[in-house]
């Protein structure tokens, strides 16, 4: 006896195809996995007989090229989708004040510590790249829509990719109002 599911996963049949081509199920058991629903099984030579049919052939033939247009038509949309999230995401306006290192470095120190509730950070022990990246970490989060733009990301397709996207537009825009933070 083979299950529906089995039926669908690995023979192809759909829903309709099996209420065409085999009918009622020969015979149901309890789920062991859901106990309110019942495994319909077909028999196994019953199953055979359909599979060479001329009619099941032609059907089987019809729903794999039905199911090719539909795969072509969603990647079709889903390119679509990604070239729209792009294209929003390289007309969000992203520009930053023009500021000297010393004046933009007391304002990460600043926010850093207020970020992180910290009273005292010895600041004198940090690597010059690490004060760099809270610079930009500070830029890239009080001075963008940075959160609000994740977030309207959030779900669509493409999404892995817009983060990458905006993230090297804020950098580019970083770059160019503070050359020393290239």
């Amino acid at each position: 006896m083979i299950t529906k599911t089995a039926l669908k996963t690995e023979y192809g049949f759909t829903d309709k195809a099996i209420e065409k081509f085999l009918g009622n199920a020969d015979a149901t058991k309890p789920n062991p996995h859901y106990k309110k629903m019942q495994m319909y099984l077909f028999a196994e030579e019953r199953i055979e007989r359909v599979l060479e049919l001329h009619e099941f052939q032609e059907w089987k033939t019809k729903e794999a090229s039905r199911r090719e247009r539909l795969s072509i038509k969603a990647k079709a949309r889903a390119d679509q989708k990604r070239a729209e999230l792009f294209a929003y995401i390289d007309s969000i306006p992203i520009a930053f004040a023009p500021s000297d290192y010393d004046a933009l470095l007391k304002k990460a120190k600043k926010n850093y510590e207020r970020h992180h509730d910290i009273y005292y950070v010895d600041w004198k022990s940090w690597p010059a790249e690490d004060l760099d990246r809270i610079m930009c970490n500070m830029l890239r989060h009080q001075y963008t829509n940075y959160e609000y733009e994740l977030d309207q990301m959030f779900g669509k397709i493409g999404k892995a990719e817009g983060y990458f996207r905006l993230n090297d537009r804020i950098e580019e825009e970083i770059e160019k109002a503070y050359p020393f933070l290239a």
